[in-house]
């Protein structure tokens, strides 16, 4: 999102009031029945010629609402075009930002940006979901420059709860938990490669319990810490062999034991995948190697 200062989330007009806009008998105002006009070719392919609502169009409002006391400008150069009540921006309208030339159209509520709407950054970025009182927040999709887009929950204006981030110019994708704008929670990622991780996140990372599956075959499932193996976990290759043990940093380090598709096995300490510390070596003849070993070769035999 982007990091624009907003005069309590939404630029000049009537200060925000304390305490709930429903109190003290004050009541929204009706909705008028507005027929859309007749919208230019241009305007129905427009990025936001979808984008209406009660009657107003992102396209056609400034046409609908021609009326002086419906149209505001602001010394800073800002302008509004859209319903009123008692001063304040209230039901549905336009605002131009001539800050950075951005615009939002949707529902206001007390002069704030509150229900559904769509923000436009002038780089074309955008939001379109559910607002609250000047922030993104409950259900909303983001569409990014780069091509990137995000759909899902959002709280004060954070990628959080329930989301989808598809990540265009790498072709991954994720499906999962947020948290303060970043993954973190259960949730799956897929890669261009058609790698997959199905687990827990921290912090945009692999972090927890996971499952990894690889295009090649392997399988891993075990913990994970900062996007990489750590901890108890097993590793399935696609040979048929397997590991079951500790890892750090990604590699098979402390006690293990990796069993070979022939049958033989090896029970011990490994550091960075090698055999290495005490440990035995069963071959499929039953035949065993005992003792401290050395970066994978047995050099104290028992």
């Amino acid at each position: 999102m982007k990091d624009n200062e907003w005069n309590n989330g939404d630029g000049p007009g009537p200060p925000m009031q304390p305490g709930d806009a429903n109190a003290g008998g004050w009541e929204p105002p009706k909705q008028r029945d507005i027929h859309e006009n007749e919208l230019s070719d241009e305007q129905l392919e427009g990025p936001f010629s979808y984008f209406k609502i009660n009657g107003y169009h992102f396209h056609n409002i400034e046409s609908l609402l021609t009326d002086e006391s419906q149209q505001n400008s602001y010394e800073n150069g800002d302008r509004y075009v859209g319903e009123l009540l008692g001063g304040w921006r209230e039901g549905v309208g336009k605002y131009y930002y001539s800050s950075d030339n951005s615009v939002y159209f949707g529902q206001w509520s007390r002069g704030s940006r509150h229900g559904r709407g769509i923000f436009v950054w002038a780089d074309n970025e955008y939001y379109d979901g559910d607002w609250v009182f000047g922030r993104m927040h409950g259900q909303g999709n983001y569409y990014y420059k780069n091509g990137d887009s995000y759909k899902g929950e959002w709280v004060n204006d954070l990628k959080q709860g329930r989301g989808e981030y598809v990540y265009e110019t790498t072709g991954s994708r994720y499906l999962g938990d947020w948290l303060g704008d970043s993954r973190t929670g259960e949730g799956t990622f897929w890669w261009a490669s058609n790698d997959r991780y199905e687990g827990q996140w921290a912090e945009s990372k692999m972090n927890g319990f996971g499952k990894y599956f690889y295009v090649n075959g392997d399988i891993f499932e075990g913990h994970w810490l900062h996007d990489k193996r750590n901890g108890f976990g097993t590793y399935h290759y696609n040979n048929g062999d397997r590991y079951e043990g500790n890892w750090i940093n990604g590699k098979r380090t402390g006690f293990g034991k990796y069993f070979y598709l022939d049958g033989s096995y090896y029970e011990g300490f490994f550091r960075e995948n090698e055999f290495h510390g005490r440990g035995k070596y069963i071959s499929k003849l039953g035949e065993v190697e005992e003792g401290i070993w050395d970066r994978g070769a047995l050099i104290h035999a028992e």
